[in-house]
């Protein structure tokens, strides 16, 4: 999916990284915070812990921040599809997808309305079905 091209990272992208399944977490997961947790600990670099500086919550999808602890500038943009156990990543034309910061993530989040697909994550696969709008 790619969207926005007047924007100030350019387009942004979501794309499929990997389902639930494929880390051990259920389809659906009655409870998120588990698979955010295992999601986490998947993603943590050796000798490391990821955690995530900001969530959000919705009955379809939950869009967060994914950073290095201790790390302030190592963020990451993904949402989990509830449904589905998607597991997506946000990504920028502008570059540096993995190196956000929580003011940078929390402005990006606005501006591109990140918040909509993980509030309703079809969407997201609307998007990728429609060249036109791409």
């Amino acid at each position: 999916m790619q969207h926005g091209n007047d924007k100030s990272r350019g387009r942004v992208r979501i794309e499929h990284l990997f389902n639930a399944e494929e880390i051990g977490v259920s389809v659906p997961e009655p409870h998120p915070d588990r698979a955010l947790r295992i999601f986490l600990d998947a993603a943590s670099p050796n000798g490391h812990i990821a955690i995530a500086p900001r969530v959000s919550q919705m009955s379809k999808g939950v869009l967060l921040l994914q950073a290095v602890e201790g790390e302030p500038a190592s963020g990451a943009i993904y949402i989990y599809n509830r449904d589905s156990g998607e597991f997506l990543m946000v990504t920028f034309d502008g570059g540096d997808d993995d190196n956000l910061t929580i003011t940078e993530f929390e402005l990006l989040v606005r501006e591109y309305g990140l918040l909509e697909y993980a509030a309703c994550p079809d969407l997201i696969n609307a998007l990728t079905q429609a060249p036109g709008n791409a």
